[in-house]
């Protein structure tokens, strides 16, 4: 981090979880700067999405940073620390910028259990958000939109940690066709689970740096057949086609998909599709969204407002982990690019459990 001189930089935080005592970061680099950390409360940040608000005055632990490095640690099994999203504190009080290194992290005995499926922001209606879910390492679809507010979906991939409530990942952005794709790598994720119905994503994003609190979409319920559960939910695709992949949600009451697929131009965007009616697996209303990108102005959206119908969908299932898609649209404009799949799907991410 290079800190300007006379300035003080708070940006940088790390967001814990319940499952931990403590928190050490360890700060090296030029004298003249002071390494400090200071809690926020995880409920002011509502509403400073993707920025994060400025901490409140003072430090819990400060030291002064050398090259050998100063060790910050608060915490500890008697007096643990509160959940919260913690940052690390740099006053440079010299004339010359000063650059530091940082290095944080916190022992955990057990982790917060990860639930799986499609997650939006918390605090605010913005129709992008992300799909998480494992099938052997983790994997996280991030649907979303780019500068020109058209539909745009980046996709990370890494192990996960058993031990660990945070997933890192670096973050690319696909693009391709029927037969083959170009991977791109354009920034990095941190999703750190806070709990059953709030989770901490964090990005970096063709330069810019943005986190936002999220929340899941849906129950984890399941549809029933011949009086059992029929877990659906996940992440399919169609193997040995490169047309993307669905996201699909289907509970005991509802159901809905996110369908990404590559456009004429070869670019991979996404439209949503939710059921007209209640049966399993029954045909769908194709809506093409436009919006904002992660770290653009913002605007009030609406479904009818930002979202135009522009086709059908309709798929079938002979089991939980196998199927047929069809999908025939015209993209909105600008796009206006004719998309139509009729595919064998299978469900590539690891069966979820029902809830009762």
């Amino acid at each position: 981090v290079v800190v300007p001189p006379n300035t003080t930089h708070d940006k940088l935080f790390i967001d814990v979880p319940p499952t931990t005592t403590q928190l050490v970061a360890t700060v090296r680099g030029e004298s003249g700067v002071t390494a400090g950390l200071q809690p926020t409360v995880f409920g002011s940040l509502v509403g400073a999405a993707p920025g994060t608000p400025t901490p409140p005055p003072g430090m819990v632990v400060s030291g002064a940073v050398t090259a050998e490095g100063v060790e910050l640690v608060t915490g500890n099994v008697v007096n643990p620390i509160v959940p919260a999203r913690w940052y690390v504190i740099l006053e440079n009080s010299s004339n010359e910028e000063k650059l530091v290194h940082v290095q944080a992290g916190f022992p955990e005995p057990v982790r917060v259990g990860a639930r799986y499926g499609l997650w939006s922001p918390q605090s605010r209606l913005i129709f992008q958000g992300i799909e998480w879910q494992r099938a052997g390492p983790g994997f996280m679809i991030w649907y979303s939109y780019d500068y020109e507010g058209l539909p745009i979906f980046y996709i990370a991939t890494a192990d996960i940690d058993p031990q660990s409530s945070v997933w890192k990942a670096t973050l690319e952005r696909v693009t391709g066709n029927n037969d083959r794709q170009k991977v791109e790598v354009v920034g990095e994720v941190i999703l750190t689970t806070l709990g059953s119905n709030v989770m901490s994503f964090a990005w970096r994003l063709n330069g810019a740096h943005g986190s936002e609190l999220m929340t899941p979409d849906a129950p984890q319920t399941c549809p029933e057949v011949d009086g059992a559960p029929f877990s659906l939910t996940g992440h399919w695709f169609s193997p040995g086609n490169a047309v993307g992949g669905t996201t699909m949600i289907v509970t005991r009451d509802n159901q809905s998909y996110v369908r990404y697929y590559y456009d004429n131009d070869g670019v991979g965007r996404w439209v949503f599709v939710s059921a007209v009616d209640d049966d399993l697996g029954a045909a769908g209303e194709v809506r093409d969204f436009r919006g904002f990108c992660p770290n653009c102005e913002s605007f009030p959206m609406s479904y009818d407002g930002n979202s135009t119908a522009v086709g059908a969908y309709g798929v079938s299932f002979d089991s939980e982990s196998t199927g047929t898609e069809v999908i025939d649209f015209t993209s909105a404009p600008p796009l206006n690019h004719d998309i139509s799949l009729d595919v064998p799907i299978q469900k590539l991410s690891e069966r979820l459990t029902c809830a009762l």
